[in-house]
């Protein structure tokens, strides 16, 4: 049986993974 809670904080976990990754080639960028 699917669990749709787990699909959504996967998807959750990759996109604050994502985003952190992006942000610290901002930040890395802007100092």
């Amino acid at each position: 049986m699917k669990l749709p809670d787990d699909d959504t904080l996967y998807k959750i976990f990759m996109f604050v993974m994502f985003g952190s990754v992006i942000l610290g080639l901002l930040f890395d960028t802007e100092y």
